[in-house]
């Protein structure tokens, strides 16, 4: 599977792939659904960032992306994953602080959670909220074996040394009245 180059930035340089990350899972709809890392060609770079979607009954051949988000305020949204906690749907997903656009952001560097309406949206990044210390970077939620949501990812808060693959702890999250995660 390609990203449509109509559609989507595609190899933008060597270091910074624009159509990457997938997420892959199967919907209550009987088919297979992936979500990707992905940066609309015709927006501008402040508003670039998407959500690509694809789908597929037999893991083999997916249908063409269609966006999930326009005008997202990013440069880029990371590492995405949607899960049901609770009987509510939540995005995760990875921001630096470099591809924050936004004006007046409050955000900064880390893995956050917004709530969602089913798992291909629509989302809520108005809504979303940085889960646990900034610099947790492209978390995964997992199950642990007592049916507890925990949060996994690398810990990387200081830009300005090389990226050294440290991942931190299982750090236990819980939904809030919000529909975000927190420890």
């Amino acid at each position: 599977m390609s990203a449509d180059p109509a559609l989507f930035e595609v190899m933008a340089d060597a270091n910074d792939e624009p159509f990457r990350d997938p997420w892959v899972f199967f919907g209550d709809d009987g088919v297979w659904h992936m979500l990707l890392t992905a940066n609309l060609k015709e927006l501008d770079e402040k508003y670039r960032a998407t959500i690509a979607h694809c789908i597929s009954s037999d893991l083999y051949t997916w249908s063409s992306p269609e966006p999930l988000i326009a005008a997202s305020g990013f440069g880029q949204i990371e590492v995405t994953q949607v899960e049901k906690i609770d009987g509510k749907w939540i995005l995760i997903f990875c921001v630096a602080k470099e591809h924050i656009k936004a004006e007046g952001s409050q955000w900064q560097s880390g893995t956050y959670s917004a709530p969602a309406d089913s798992p291909t949206g629509p989302f809520h990044l108005d809504k979303a909220e940085l889960i646990g210390p900034a610099g947790l970077y492209a978390g995964r939620l997992i199950k642990n074996r007592s049916g507890q949501w925990a949060l996994m990812g690398f810990t990387h808060d200081d830009f300005s040394i090389p990226f050294l693959g440290a991942i931190c702890d299982p750090l236990i999250v819980k939904m809030t009245e919000r529909g975000t995660l927190q420890p």
